[in-house]
């Protein structure tokens, strides 16, 4: 199952906790954070080559996609960077500024 379905059944069920936190806090909507949760399945990742311990070469994915909710109920988008050897650099929003701090974030390995 998706996890944009899962969280439509869970948020129908009253059992989505961060869906009920984000609401409870700022009023966003049950249609926004679903279709938030949909962007964030559609992350294409990014590959980066690492070595394990034996020195062997490995491919890493690192997630390109986060969400936050605003404190006015709005979610934003967020691109999350990574330098090139896949170190998390930093957060920037839809129009390229850095966003700082990183209240009520979510990404999709988090769980719902």
């Amino acid at each position: 199952m998706k996890k944009s379905e899962l969280a439509r059944k869970l948020v129908e069920k009253g059992e989505c906790n961060i869906f009920t936190n984000w609401h409870d806090h700022t009023g966003v909507s049950a249609e926004d954070f679903i279709a938030a949760v949909k962007w964030l399945e559609e992350d294409p990742f990014e590959t980066f080559e690492a070595h394990n311990d034996e020195g062997k070469p490995i491919q890493i994915k690192r997630m390109t996609r986060e969400i936050r909710c605003r404190e006015d109920g709005t979610i934003e988008k967020l691109r999350r960077v990574n330098d090139a050897n896949g170190c998390f650099v930093g957060f920037y929003n839809e129009d390229g500024k850095h966003v700082q701090g990183q209240p009520m974030m979510l990404n999709i390995r988090d769980r719902i």
